[in-house]
């Protein structure tokens, strides 16, 4: 038995290093823009004049800009293991593939997408190096879902700032028989 890797070894263990934590950080975002969207309703909710639900805003608000800053964390964790993977692949292209091979350029997939992706982030213009990412789409989102939470939040504790009798009102839900006072 040898103790050696072979060429073939080591691509496979990138790429299954590298498929694991796309698939991962994918998996991560889709649970974060459901879970996002489903505490971004209740925060809609509490613009209602009819009922008093500045504590649930505050809540549902602190909530939705915790949560995209914790998911914008584990975002950027995944997106470093990512580049690890991507680092270890474009390695093995250019051991595969030498300087002096004319196929260099239409296989080395990883390092023709960084060139390319650079390249295009230099052009000039407003909209031509904007959102071009993974990571500058996600960030997009995170921030935009962050702000909603900062920004009701903020509307929420305003609101009881400027009317403390706010808090004396408490909301109540009838649940069957039951009532629940906030």
């Amino acid at each position: 038995m040898s103790d050696t890797l072979s060429e073939k070894d080591i691509l496979e263990h990138a790429w299954k290093y590298f498929q694991l934590h796309a698939n991962q950080r994918m998996s991560v975002f889709n649970f974060y823009i459901s879970f996002s969207s489903l505490l971004t309703l209740p925060l809609i909710l509490t613009l209602t004049k009819e009922k008093n639900f500045h504590l649930l805003g505050i809540l549902f608000g602190f909530l939705l800009f915790l949560l995209s800053l914790v998911f914008w964390r584990l975002d950027k964790r995944t997106r470093m293991l990512i580049e690890i993977s991507e680092d270890a692949l474009k390695q093995i292209e250019m051991n595969f593939y030498k300087n002096n091979d004319k196929r260099k350029y239409k296989v080395r997939i990883f390092q023709s997408e960084e060139v390319i992706t650079n390249n295009k982030k230099k052009r000039k213009g407003i909209f031509n190096n904007l959102l071009i990412t993974y990571a500058d789409c996600f960030n997009f989102v995170f921030f935009i879902f962050g702000l909603i939470g900062i920004l009701f939040m903020m509307y929420h504790l305003y609101s009881v700032v400027l009317n403390p009798e706010l808090l004396l009102n408490s909301t109540s839900f009838d649940i069957g028989n039951d009532t629940i006072k906030i």
